[in-house]
């Protein structure tokens, strides 16, 4: 997601980011932020979630879960 514009996120915002980048990992979707600025990105290191928020990164159960029912996805050993 860009964030280069916002230079706020309010309360709503900053508990809805987490939900949704679990949310995505695990549907097996690579969700983080981009073009953080520097009050964003003050205030998502004062929260504990500047990494967790901006590192490209796929929960292994989830990419794993949702990948299998995709053609082409991973398939159990001998399967």
């Amino acid at each position: 997601m860009d964030c280069r514009e916002p230079d706020v996120v309010g309360p709503l915002g900053l508990s809805t980011l987490p939900d949704i980048h679990r949310s995505a990992c695990r549907d097996g979707i690579v969700f983080h932020l981009v073009g953080v600025g520097p009050a964003l990105r003050r205030l998502f290191e004062l929260t504990g979630t500047h990494a967790y928020l901006t590192t490209p990164q796929l929960s292994a159960t989830g990419a794993g879960r949702a990948a299998a029912g995709r053609p082409g996805g991973p398939r159990p050993p001998g399967g």
